[in-house]
C-alpha cells in the first residue's frame, strides 16, 4: 500500500496538487520539500540567504553610488558628443582614445535588478514560508531575472565594441555615437526580454512547482535552464576571446608598452571577477550537477550545492564600483569628491576641464590604437 500525500509530505496546502493529482515536479524536490514544508523558519534556508545577502546589499549601495556619481559628474560630459571627444588624463601621453561603451551606470542599474532578487530569497526564509509557487516566484522576480539576462548581454556587447575599437579604430570613429549607443541598449534589452519569457512561459506550465525563492530556481525547469546556461557559455567565451585578442594587441604593441602592465590588471580584474564568476555558475549547473553529481544524494546537499554558485555572480554584480575605483584614476577621484559633499566635507577643489573631469561612464578602460 503506497503512502498517502499527507503522510509523506504533511498537510496538504494545494502547493503541489493539480487537477491531475500530485504534481511529479514536486516529487524531485523529494526531502528538501518534505523537510521545509510548513516547517517555519530554518537556519538551513536563512543561513545561505544570509551569506548571498552580505554581498548583495553592499552590492546595491555600491552600484547605487555608481549610478549617482555619474550623474552628478555630468557636467563634464557633453551632452551632444557624448564621451566621444574625452581623453583620459592617464592615456593622454599615449595618445589613447575612449570610444564609446554602454555605460556604466546602464550596467550598475542591471545589476541592481539582478542584487535584488536575493532580498526576495531571505524574506522568504526569514518569514517561515520556506517555499513559494514558481508562478509567485516569477511575478516577485521577472525584473530581477530581466536585469541579469541584460547585464550578460551588455558584458558581451561591450568586449565586442573594445574588440572593435582597438582593431578597427578607423571604422569605429565614424559611427555615430547616439545611435550606436541606442542599437546596442536596445539589443540587450530584447536579448533579455526574449530569455526572460522563458520563465513566464514556465509559470503557467510549471505554476505550482515549489520553489525556495531565489533566481537560481527560475532556471532550474523546463526551457530556463538550456538557454541560461548556454547563454551565458556562449557570451562568456566571447567576451575572453574580445579581451585576450587585445590583451595580445597592447602587449605586442611598441607605442602601448608604458601602459601594458596597468591594462594587463584591468584586463585580469574583470576577466577573473567579472566572467569568472558567470562562467563558475555555469560549470556548477551543466557539468557538475548534470554528470558528477550522483542522483541519490541528498536533496539538501544538492540544492546548498546548487545555490553556492551564487556567491561568486553576485560577487561578480556587486562589483563595478570597486573595480572603477581601482582601474580609473577619473572615477577614483569623482568618488572621493561625492563621498566628501555627502559627509559634508570640503570638497577637493579641481578645474572642471574637459580632460581632467572627463567623465568615466563605463566599466573599464576601453583604448583605440592609433
Amino acid at each position: 500500500m503506497s503512502a498517502s500525500y499527507e503522510d509523506v509530505y504533511g498537510e496538504d496546502d494545494g502547493l503541489c496538487v493539480t487537477e491531475d493529482g500530485f504534481d511529479d515536479y514536486c516529487v524531485g524536490f523529494g526531502l528538501l520539500y518534505n523537510r521545509f514544508h510548513n516547517a517555519g523558519p530554518s537556519i538551513h534556508l536563512i543561513a545561505p540567504a544570509l551569506i548571498i545577502n552580505f554581498v548583495a546589499i553592499p552590492g546595491i549601495v555600491l552600484n547605487a553610488f555608481v549610478i549617482y556619481t555619474t550623474y552628478k559628474s555630468r557636467f563634464a560630459l557633453s551632452a551632444s558628443k557624448l564621451t566621444r571627444k574625452c581623453i583620459f588624463q592617464d592615456f593622454k601621453n599615449f595618445g589613447i582614445q575612449i570610444h564609446d561603451q554602454p555605460p556604466v551606470a546602464f550596467t550598475c542599474f542591471l545589476e541592481i535588478l539582478h542584487l535584488s532578487n536575493n532580498l526576495v530569497w531571505l524574506s522568504v526564509a526569514i518569514s517561515g514560508l520556506n517555499l513559494i509557487r514558481y508562478s509567485t516566484l516569477v511575478m516577485w522576480e521577472i525584473v530581477a531575472m530581466f536585469g541579469v539576462n541584460c547585464s550578460i548581454a551588455a558584458l558581451t556587447v561591450t568586449s565586442v565594441d573594445r574588440f572593435l575599437s582597438v582593431f578597427l579604430p578607423v571604422i569605429h570613429r565614424k559611427v555615430n555615437p547616439k545611435i550606436y549607443l541606442s542599437l546596442l541598449i536596445f539589443g540587450c534589452c530584447a536579448f533579455s526580454a526574449f530569455n526572460s519569457s522563458f520563465a513566464v512561459r514556465n509559470a503557467f506550465v510549471y505554476p505550482d512547482y515549489p520553489t525556495c525563492g531565489n533566481i537560481n530556481d527560475l532556471t532550474a525547469i523546463g526551457d530556463v535552464n538550456p538557454y541560461f546556461f548556454y547563454n551565458v557559455l556562449y557570451s562568456n567565451v566571447i567576451n575572453f576571446t574580445c579581451y585576450g585578442a587585445i590583451w595580445v594587441r597592447i602587449a605586442t604593441s611598441k607605442t602601448l608598452s608604458g601602459m601594458h602592465s596597468r591594462v594587463s590588471r584591468s584586463l585580469a580584474v574583470i576577466m577573473i571577477v567579472v566572467f569568472g564568476g558567470y562562467l563558475i555558475d555555469t560549470f556548477n549547473g551543466m557539468v557538475i550537477l548534470e554528470h558528477w553529481v550522483d542522483p541519490d544524494t541528498d536533496d539538501l546537499i544538492i540544492w546548498y550545492w546548487r545555490n553556492w554558485s551564487l556567491l561568486p555572480i553576485d560577487i561578480a554584480a556587486a562589483s563595478c564600483g570597486p573595480i572603477l575605483y581601482f582601474t580609473s584614476t577619473d572615477y577614483r577621484r569623482a568618488f572621493k569628491q561625492q563621498l566628501n559633499r555627502i559627509f559634508n566635507k570640503e570638497a577637493a577643489s579641481e578645474p572642471r576641464h574637459a580632460t581632467h573631469q572627463c567623465s568615466v561612464l563605463f566599466k573599464s578602460r576601453q583604448v583605440s590604437i592609433k
